[in-house]
């Protein structure tokens, strides 16, 4: 049950952070084209629906472990989230995802997304070797799919050249 709910709250958070970002996008562009808010817009659905079900599955097991079914509710047993690592992980996640999301504009989303995604498994316990192979190989991936395919622009980063020229 706790870790259901805690992630559950973690969900809500994301996906009500997807719907205020999107909040002053366009929906749909001319030609009925969906606009740049349709797809957080979907996401935030889909995420809260699922957050709905976790909140939902975390009540049944609640109330499966009473012993006679009949007894009162346990508010206090619903509201606590599990273990001290569990909610540390909740807090790390909800932080590093503000951070990442902060600093796009600055470093750029190639940078940004590296560090993020290595950061991220290292602290869950992934190994350095596999979370770099997994970072670098879903960047390239992101890369290739919306520049070199879809030709999307990724925005230029406001320290990008210098940060690029002060690297190699």
């Amino acid at each position: 049950m706790s870790r259901d709910l805690g992630t559950a709250i973690a969900v809500f958070f994301v996906s009500f952070f997807f719907l205020y970002s999107s909040r002053g996008l366009p929906l749909f562009v001319s030609g009925g084209y969906p606009g740049p808010s349709f797809f957080p817009l979907i996401l935030s659905f889909v995420l809260i629906s699922c957050g709905i079900l976790l909140v939902v599955n975390s009540l049944k097991s609640s109330l499966k472990d009473k012993p006679t079914g009949i007894e009162k509710w346990n508010f206090e047993k619903f509201i606590m989230l599990g273990d001290i690592q569990t909610m540390k992980n909740v807090i790390v996640f909800i932080f590093l995802t503000v951070l990442y999301i902060s600093l796009i504009p600055l470093l750029g989303f190639t940078l940004t997304a590296l560090v993020y995604l290595l950061v991220l498994q290292v602290i869950y316990g992934v190994s350095i070797v596999r979370a770099m192979l997994i970072s670098v190989g879903l960047v390239l991936f992101i890369h290739v799919l919306f520049v070199m395919i879809l030709n999307v622009v990724f925005p230029e980063p406001v320290l990008g050249p210098i940060l690029w020229r002060w690297m190699l």
